[in-house]
Parts: C-alpha cells; structure tokens; sequence
C-alpha cells in the first residue's frame, strides 16, 4: 500500500499545546515534501552506484527561524532537523534564541542528499540528508535515512534497525498513544504508567515490599477526602488511620522559595481540609498523578512534617528513610529548579520518532531521529543521583532504592 504523506498549510496557526494534545506524525512542509519524494529513488540510485552516487541539493528555508516555526506547525522533518542542527553544535546550542527570534536573519538552509557511506544489501540500505546553513561547521549536521526491506535476500540487519518507531506503533498501541502526546501530563502518559505500574505490583516481588513494609508515616495527605464531591481540596489525616492503604512520596527542590506549609498555626485547619489554592503547582501535579494512578494517599515534607521551632522536623527527618521506602512509589520533579516548576514539561515527540516517508509492499523509506537522552533542544537527560544545589531533589530520592533502579 503507497503511504503518502499530507503537505502542512504555511499559513496553519499554532495554539500553545493543551496536555492532551497529540503531535499527528509523518506530516510534511512544503519545503520538505520534494525531499521526501526523491528519497525512494535516490535509494535505487544509492544500491546501483554506492559511493558514486550524484549528491542532489534542495533549497530549503530561508532562515533557522523558518525551520523553527515550521517544526512548530508540525513537520517531521523540520521537527528532526532542528533537533539534528542542535545536537551536532559543540555547545549544544546551535539554534540560538535570538536568531530563532529573527525572521530577518539571511541563513537560509540547503538540504542535500548524499552517501557519507553505505550498508550492504541487507534488510536496511542506509544514507544520509545533509543540512547546509551559513553558521554550521565546516562538516555538516546530517540526518540518516533508512530502507527497510520486507522481503530482503540476505535477512541479516544491523541490530539497530531491528525495531523502529514506526514498526513499534501497531505492537503497541497505548505506548504509542503517548508517543505523540505533547506533554508528560496528559492523560495518555498516565494511562501507559498505570499499565507499567499494573505490571510491577503483579510481576515483581521487589516493587511490592515497599508497601507491605510495616511501617507508617505519622501523616499523609488524604487526596480523596470529600467523596463524590467537586472539591479538589486534600487534608492531612494521622498515617495510623490509613490501614494498609498504599501511598506515594514526592520529592522536589525547595529553591529558596515559599511554599505551602504545615505549621503550628494552621495544624488544625489544615487537618480539616487544605484549600487547592494553597498547593504549589508541583505539589498539584503530584495530585493528579496520583489520582490518575488510583492512589488515595501522598506524603510531602512540608505539609506532613510540622516546620518551624516548634515543629517535629527534627524526628521526623529520623524516619525519612523508611517513609520513602514504604512508599509505592516516588513522584520526583527532577527536571524543575522549585516548587512552583511542576512535574510535568512539554514533549516534542516529533523531533524523537522515525519519520515515515514512504511505504509499499516491498520497502519502508524513513528518516531516523535522534534518541532523546542525546537530544539538546528537547532536554538532556538528568542523572537522579545528582545532587540539584541544595540536596532536597534529586537527594530525597537516593533514599528510595527503587527511584534509582527503575
């Protein structure tokens, strides 16, 4: 069956992504639509001649900014190659804000087609898509290209290439739901970690001991207070009174900035309930996922832990270790700098998935992306077991073992 993919309208606009919005992949500009229809035959041309094989150059647009809003419109392509351009600059920055800013600015992009080197004629030919612009190094950021044959004549393939994203997509179909989700929050991120988290409790002893521990916090926070009603409002109620009811822990950064507290003077009201208001939104996004995972009960330092002189910090710090290892889990806001940051971020899945650009019977043509621990522009990956300055996120995590295993 011929795959074709559909020409974005330039004039298209763009809202700010809600958290349930899903990227639709394999869309293509104007700019990259004649690329992507010259890949199949160029990789005929790349099996007969190899090396030989005649570099074929395209105009692309006229500025790194053009490239930017493109890949925010939704183009796959674009979206890869800004990715691409980052990822190859020594400082990890190429695509500079004030230049992304700058419609004006004459750096006009060329991509060319050409064969750095070549496969043998195994399941995967592979080449490569060059990207040319006035600021680029003297070797050009590069792309790499992939045909994948379903019936090769030596079916031996270099490994990987074995399972790409777009094979990925009908064996999964709720990871891929989420693989085009432009936020860590949206619903579709939370039903693929209630399935993982479905699968732990079910499968492996280890992730069940934490909650079988006997061991209970001297407080927790009571997400689902009030019934059936309304009210997003929590309250702090005594860790005796939650029976064997699993809980979560949440680790952050405090950043030296004001936070909702449990206190002397507040003690007994906020037993009675903690209006929604009050909560930091990392302390509200905490919430939600635990909600949405179907856990009733979170432990947070600072509203289970009665702060000031006259507070029980100094005991409670005694029994941290075994809270958070008694814990089902631990939501860790490793990627904000305090506690108004959130838990959530915004995903760029098109800049991380195999663009598909072609497909029949006999082949799949697609261009490979790069893996997100080694992309720049989209966020590098953080070790947990780094300290964030001042130890309290990702430190309150170290003490639960199963943060940094998992």
């Amino acid at each position: 069956m011929d795959f074709s993919t559909q020409i974005l309208d330039d004039k298209s606009v763009v809202a700010k992504p809600g958290p349930d919005d899903l990227d639709l992949p394999h869309q293509l500009c104007d700019k990259c639509q004649p690329v992507a229809e010259s890949l199949p035959a160029y990789a005929k041309q790349v099996e007969i001649h190899g090396l030989k094989t005649p570099r074929i150059s395209y105009e692309h647009h006229s500025s790194l900014s053009g490239l930017v809003e493109s890949a925010r419109r939704g183009c796959h392509l674009c979206s890869i190659l800004t990715d691409t351009l980052s990822v190859w600059q020594d400082d990890g920055d190429s695509i500079k804000e004030n230049k992304i800013r700058d419609a004006n600015s004459n750096d006009s992009l060329r991509i060319v087609t050409s064969v750095h080197w070549m496969t043998a004629e195994t399941r995967c030919l592979k080449f490569c898509i060059d990207v040319h612009h006035p600021d680029g190094a003297e070797r050009a950021p590069y792309a790499m290209v992939h045909r994948h044959l379903k019936d090769p004549p030596n079916p031996e393939f270099d490994p990987s290439c074995e399972s790409t994203t777009i094979e990925r997509e009908a064996q999964w179909p709720q990871e891929s739901k989420y693989r085009w989700s432009k936020s860590t929050g949206s619903r579709a991120a939370h039903e693929l970690l209630k399935k993982q988290l479905d699968k732990c409790l079910a499968d492996h002893e280890g992730c069940t001991k934490g909650s079988l521990l006997d061991f209970k916090s001297t407080r927790l926070l009571d997400l689902s207070p009030f019934g059936n009603s309304d009210s997003m409002d929590i309250r702090v109620v005594p860790g005796s009174t939650t029976s064997s009811a699993p809980y979560a822990t949440l680790s952050y950064c405090l950043g030296g900035i004001s936070t909702a507290d449990l206190n002397p003077s507040n003690h007994d009201v906020y037993h009675e309930r903690i209006p929604w208001i009050d909560l930091t939104k990392t302390m509200r996004d905490a919430v939600l996922t635990c909600r949405r995972l179907s856990v009733r009960y979170l432990w947070i330092a600072s509203l289970c832990i009665v702060q000031g002189p006259d507070g029980d910090f100094v005991q409670e710090t005694t029994r941290m270790q075994a809270v958070f290892s008694g814990s089902m889990f631990t939501i860790a806001a490793a990627d904000s700098s305090n506690p108004h940051g959130g838990c959530y971020r915004e995903r760029f899945p098109l800049r991380y998935a195999d663009c598909r650009i072609y497909e029949d019977e006999k082949q799949l043509v697609f261009i490979k992306a790069v893996a997100p621990c080694d992309s720049i522009l989209g966020g590098k990956f953080r070790d947990l077991s780094e300290s964030t300055g001042n130890g309290s996120t990702p430190g309150n995590c170290i003490l639960d073992k199963r943060v940094r295993e998992s």
